[in-house]
C-alpha cells in the first residue's frame, strides 16, 4: 500500500457501498435511522435520534475550515471546500470518505443537536493502530443510555499524532480529531450509526 492508504478514495467509496452489509452486519442492534442522505444534517432520524445533527466539517491545512458539508449519497467525490480536500458520504448507515492529495487533512469536525437532551451518558476516546494496516489510528463517540436510539461514530485517521476531543453533554455533537504532529493526513474515514438498544456498543 501507498502512504495515501491501499486504494483511491473513490475506489475505497465504491468498495464501501458494495460491502456495506459485510461492514456493518457484526454491529449488534442497528437502528435504521431516517434522513441522511441529502442536506446537511440529519432534523430527527426516527425516535428522537437526532435534533439536527450529524453536521459535518472538514479542514485542510493551512486553509479555512469548511462550510457545512452536503450529504452527497455518492460514490464520486467532491470539493469539501478548504484546500484540495474532497469527499463523499454514502448512507449504509452512514459513511464518509475525505481526501487530499497534497494540502493535507488537518481537522474533521461533527457539529449539532443530539436527541438525548443531556440525559444518558456520553464516552469517546482513542483507539490504536489497525492490525491490518498500522498506518491508521482510531478515534470513537458513543451516546447512549436513554431511550432514544444510540449514536456511534467512528472516525479512521491517517499517520499518527492525533488529538481527539468531545462535547461532554449528551445533548452536544461535537466531535473532533485534529492533526497535531507528524507528517502531513491525506485519508480520513467516518461511519455513524444507530443503535436500537441505546447501550454502549
Amino acid at each position: 500500500p501507498s502512504a495515501r492508504g491501499p486504494q483511491p478514495a473513490s475506489t475505497a467509496a465504491s468498495a464501501f457501498v458494495t460491502h456495506a452489509s459485510t461492514i456493518m452486519g457484526p454491529l449488534p442492534s442497528l437502528y435504521p435511522f431516517t434522513d441522511g442522505t441529502s442536506g446537511t444534517s440529519i432534523s430527527d432520524g426516527g425516535n428522537d435520534m437526532f435534533d439536527g445533527g450529524n453536521i459535518l466539517l472538514v479542514k485542510a491545512v493551512g486553509h479555512a475550515v469548511s462550510a457545512r458539508l452536503a450529504y452527497r449519497q455518492s460514490i464520486s467525490l467532491a470539493s469539501a471546500g478548504s484546500g484540495d480536500v474532497t469527499y463523499t458520504t454514502y448512507k449504509h448507515q452512514a459513511a464518509g470518505i475525505f481526501d487530499s492529495a497534497s494540502d493535507g487533512i488537518e481537522v474533521l469536525e461533527t457539529q449539532g443537536n443530539n436527541g438525548a437532551d443531556g440525559g444518558g451518558t456520553t464516552v469517546w476516546g482513542e483507539l490504536g493502530a489497525s492490525s491490518s494496516n498500522s498506518n491508521f489510528v482510531g478515534a470513537y463517540k458513543q451516546v447512549y443510555g436513554t431511550s432514544d436510539p444510540s449514536i456511534n461514530q467512528l472516525v479512521v485517521m491517517e499517520g499518527s499524532g492525533w488529538s481527539v476531543t468531545s462535547a461532554t453533554s449528551t445533548n452536544d455533537g461535537l466531535l473532533t480529531v485534529t492533526k497535531t504532529t507528524g507528517a502531513k493526513a491525506h485519508r480520513l474515514y467516518y461511519l455513524m450509526w444507530g443503535g436500537r438498544t441505546s447501550t454502549s456498543v
